[in-house]
């Protein structure tokens, strides 16, 4: 009787933790957000031609940029892509690339 007893209330400890796991887990998922929202427009202060952007660029990312390196801004993901591939085929010895927006659909898959 007390061993049916003991093995009744391990019963009633393991039901009662997955309940609270599943509570816990729930509540939790409430906090994650998913994919990130742009909240504000940030407004271009320099064009990528003027010497002002490579230099505040390159203490905004950390590596400085070298001479006879390319910058050039692309707005569609479909010329985001293909143009990065492009670059990665034709480096000759290294490259670092900056994205800063991925959205979560097909282009971004």
């Amino acid at each position: 009787m007390l061993n049916e007893k003991h093995h009744e209330e391990n019963h009633m400890l393991i039901l009662t933790t997955i309940i609270v796991t599943i509570i816990a887990v729930l509540i939790l998922m409430n906090f994650v957000t998913g994919e990130k929202k742009i909240e504000r427009n940030l407004k271009r202060h320099y064009s990528i031609e003027e010497p002002q952007f490579v230099r505040s660029v390159g203490a905004l990312l950390g590596p400085a940029f070298l001479q006879g390196n390319k910058v050039e801004v692309l707005i569609n993901g479909d010329k985001i892509f293909a143009e990065m591939l492009n670059a990665i085929k034709s480096a000759k010895k290294t490259i670092s690339f900056e994205t800063f927006i991925y959205w979560a659909d097909s282009i971004g898959e």
